[in-house]
């Protein structure tokens, strides 16, 4: 009892600290690691209750392997080119895709998520500012069900009412289309990305049945690649 209130005390710390500054990366990690440490097996048996994503664990989530400078050699417009450049325009390596270091099966299944954000970035064409993280977490929410897009999405918006009441209205919007998005697409859950790197990525968002945002979708939200 003692141990899961002193996790609530600092899950809630974090979460303060993310409705502050939305930017701080090491707060989303700590707000995913103290859920974990809460609630880890409930969470992960609520994910499993979608027989889709059940059904990838079954399978085997595939390593997902990112060697950017293979990736930047592909022909321009495809999946793998396309995400090399938005991970190389952002400053991003392949390494902070693997902070999940645990090894049971919740752990597996949120580093394959963890690998593969940036991925679903580039897809969805959410860009990497606040408004875009929450439409790429209303995305998630929709493809699998757990509490931490609920909570970064909740911070979000309470950090346009409090600081950044301009930026409101590209939040719900992101939200909004992110949910729909998420709603229509294939679960994208322990899908295998090497075939799909050097497809065009037109190609590769219709096959996922993902109609990426656009600049009058979501409020002059920019729309990768």
């Amino acid at each position: 009892m003692l141990n899961r209130l002193l996790t609530t005390a600092q899950l809630l710390l974090a979460f303060i600290r993310f409705t502050r500054d939305p930017g701080q990366l090491e707060m989303v990690f700590s707000i995913v690691e103290r859920l974990s440490d809460r609630d880890g097996a409930a969470t992960y048996a609520r994910m499993l209750e979608d027989p889709r994503v059940a059904a990838a664990v079954e399978r085997g989530l595939p390593e997902v392997h990112i060697d950017l400078d293979a990736l930047a050699a592909l022909p321009e417009g495809t999946l793998g080119r396309v995400f090399a450049d938005h991970m190389r325009a952002h400053g991003f390596s392949a390494d902070d895709l693997n902070f999940v270091k645990d090894n049971d099966a919740f752990a597996n299944l949120r580093r394959s998520l963890a690998q593969v954000h940036d991925v679903w970035h580039v897809l969805t064409g959410f860009d990497v500012d606040v408004a875009g993280e929450l439409g790429l977490q209303a995305f998630t929410r929709a493809q699998l069900r757990g509490e931490l897009g609920l909570i970064l999405i909740a911070g979000g918006f309470l950090n346009a009412a409090l600081f950044a009441p301009q930026d409101g209205a590209r939040r719900l919007s992101a939200v909004t289309r992110g949910w729909a998005m998420g709603q229509a697409a294939q679960n994208l859950v322990g899908l295998d990305w090497t075939p799909l790197w050097a497809l065009p990525l037109a190609e590769v968002r219709q096959r996922l049945g993902i109609e990426a945002v656009s600049e009058a979708a979501v409020g002059g939200m920019r729309l990768v690649a």
